[in-house]
Protein backbone atom coordinates (compact mmCIF):
# COMPACT_ATOMS: atom_id res chain seq x y z
CA UNK A 1 0.00 0.00 0.00
CA UNK A 2 1.18 3.00 -1.06
CA UNK A 3 1.91 6.56 1.39
CA UNK A 4 -0.80 8.13 -0.16
CA UNK A 5 -3.12 5.24 0.61
CA UNK A 6 -2.15 5.27 4.06
CA UNK A 7 -2.83 9.00 4.91
CA UNK A 8 -6.23 8.49 3.41
CA UNK A 9 -7.36 5.32 5.08
CA UNK A 10 -6.01 7.13 8.32
CA UNK A 11 -7.59 9.96 7.61
CA UNK A 12 -11.24 9.07 6.55
CA UNK A 13 -11.17 6.42 9.31
CA UNK A 14 -10.69 9.19 11.52
CA UNK A 15 -14.13 11.06 10.64
CA UNK A 16 -16.13 8.39 11.36
CA UNK A 17 -17.84 9.04 14.62
CA UNK A 18 -18.79 6.84 17.50
CA UNK A 19 -22.68 6.57 17.76
CA UNK A 20 -24.16 8.11 20.94
CA UNK A 21 -24.91 4.82 23.24
CA UNK A 22 -28.38 5.44 24.52
CA UNK A 23 -31.30 3.01 26.74
CA UNK A 24 -34.63 1.92 25.78
CA UNK A 25 -35.72 4.15 28.90
CA UNK A 26 -33.60 7.52 27.42
CA UNK A 27 -35.43 6.96 24.18
CA UNK A 28 -38.59 6.35 25.68
CA UNK A 29 -38.62 9.79 26.55
CA UNK A 30 -38.65 11.21 23.28
CA UNK A 31 -42.39 10.73 22.49
CA UNK A 32 -43.94 13.86 20.84
CA UNK A 33 -44.14 15.39 16.98
CA UNK A 34 -41.15 17.39 18.46
CA UNK A 35 -38.86 15.18 20.33
CA UNK A 36 -39.84 12.08 17.92
CA UNK A 37 -37.37 8.60 18.54
CA UNK A 38 -37.81 5.16 17.51
CA UNK A 39 -35.82 2.21 17.67
CA UNK A 40 -35.05 0.43 14.59
CA UNK A 41 -32.58 -2.57 14.24
CA UNK A 42 -30.46 -1.42 17.02
CA UNK A 43 -30.33 2.17 15.95
CA UNK A 44 -32.04 4.99 17.64
CA UNK A 45 -33.47 7.62 15.10
CA UNK A 46 -34.42 10.82 15.83
CA UNK A 47 -37.64 11.80 13.15
CA UNK A 48 -38.43 15.22 14.85
CA UNK A 49 -39.85 17.03 12.41
CA UNK A 50 -39.85 14.26 9.63
CA UNK A 51 -42.95 12.41 10.91
CA UNK A 52 -45.69 14.71 9.24
CA UNK A 53 -43.73 14.56 5.95
CA UNK A 54 -43.78 10.71 5.51
CA UNK A 55 -45.70 9.48 2.33
CA UNK A 56 -47.56 6.87 4.54
CA UNK A 57 -48.83 8.98 7.24
CA UNK A 58 -47.78 10.54 10.54
CA UNK A 59 -49.46 7.64 12.73
CA UNK A 60 -46.90 5.47 12.26
CA UNK A 61 -44.32 7.38 13.60
CA UNK A 62 -46.58 8.32 16.57
CA UNK A 63 -47.66 4.80 17.58
CA UNK A 64 -43.85 3.85 17.68
CA UNK A 65 -42.55 6.84 19.05
CA UNK A 66 -40.13 6.03 21.99
CA UNK A 67 -40.06 2.56 21.43
CA UNK A 68 -38.50 -0.38 19.03
CA UNK A 69 -40.22 -0.15 15.62
CA UNK A 70 -38.00 -2.90 14.22
CA UNK A 71 -41.05 -5.18 13.11
CA UNK A 72 -43.28 -2.70 12.01
CA UNK A 73 -40.33 -1.32 9.73
CA UNK A 74 -39.20 -4.93 8.33
CA UNK A 75 -42.68 -5.20 7.42
CA UNK A 76 -43.60 -2.14 5.78
CA UNK A 77 -42.34 -2.05 2.03
CA UNK A 78 -39.98 0.71 1.65
CA UNK A 79 -38.32 2.17 -1.60
CA UNK A 80 -34.93 1.03 -1.67
CA UNK A 81 -33.50 4.69 -1.50
CA UNK A 82 -35.00 5.11 2.19
CA UNK A 83 -32.24 3.23 3.81
CA UNK A 84 -29.90 5.43 2.57
CA UNK A 85 -32.23 8.37 3.54
CA UNK A 86 -31.91 6.77 7.22
CA UNK A 87 -28.42 7.61 7.75
CA UNK A 88 -29.84 11.72 7.89
CA UNK A 89 -31.66 10.91 11.28
CA UNK A 90 -29.29 8.57 12.93
CA UNK A 91 -28.38 9.43 16.11
CA UNK A 92 -26.64 6.95 17.70
CA UNK A 93 -27.16 2.90 19.04
CA UNK A 94 -29.08 0.88 21.63
CA UNK A 95 -27.36 0.01 24.85
CA UNK A 96 -26.90 -3.45 25.25
CA UNK A 97 -27.50 -3.90 29.15
CA UNK A 98 -26.17 -6.48 31.34
CA UNK A 99 -29.28 -8.32 33.12
CA UNK A 100 -28.59 -7.99 36.69
CA UNK A 101 -26.90 -10.85 38.44
CA UNK A 102 -27.84 -11.41 41.82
Amino acid sequence: MSKLCRQYNQKSSSFKKALHQYTKEEVAKHTTDKDLWVIISGKVYNFSGYAKSHPGGADVFFDCAGKDATEIYEDSEHPAWVEGQMSFYLIGELTVEEPETT
